[in-house]
């Protein structure tokens, strides 16, 4: 009798374990229903738009882009992704979880961006005329993108911290 109430007690308790573990690693890594999923680039170019680019190459291309991606279907939620075309032609770009804003150099902005993980830093210059004041710390959490529609196209606007609004681009690989 003990071996059938043993058994019976793990056809119970491993389903609620279970449930118990994917739940919270489901939260922790943003999964769920209306999760936008970022496996592969072109998912990136459908979800993602260009909030700061800059360090133009050889073609007059900027390099280094930081994405502003939707986390969420029907959500104004974003998560921040930094993309270099010269190192990450075969792979995704990599997640960011701070902006800093350095200053001004040789008619340049500065911004150090913080990957996640041991990924490390990465800096972006761009050129003055580009430079928007939105970021300065921690992106996760503190900024939104908005839809706005105008007669001939629908904008994205991402705004953060209550700072007045940067309109983006269509994150395209050239």
């Amino acid at each position: 009798m003990s071996i059938l109430a043993g058994k019976l007690a793990l056809l119970v308790l491993v389903p609620m374990v279970g449930a118990g573990v994917a739940y919270p690693m489901t939260t922790k890594l943003g999964g769920g229903e209306n999760q936008i999923e970022l496996k592969t680039i072109d998912n990136f170019k459908r979800n993602c738009w260009v909030s700061i680019q800059g360090d133009q190459g050889e073609d007059n291309s900027f390099n280094k882009r930081l994405l502003a991606c939707l986390e969420k279907k029907n959500s104004e939620k974003v998560r921040f992704y930094f993309y270099d075309k010269d190192k990450l032609s075969n792979s995704l770009p990599k997640e960011v979880t701070e902006v800093k804003y350095n200053g001004i150099s040789s008619y340049n902005h500065s911004f150090t961006i913080s990957l996640v993980g041991n990924e490390g830093n990465e800096t972006i210059n761009t050129p003055a005329s580009t430079w928007n004041s939105v970021f300065n710390g921690s992106v996760e959490g503190v900024c939104r993108l908005e839809s706005v529609k105008t007669l001939s196209e629908e904008l994205k606007r991402l705004s953060c911290n209550n700072s007045s609004s940067q309109t983006l681009e269509e994150f395209k690989i050239n």
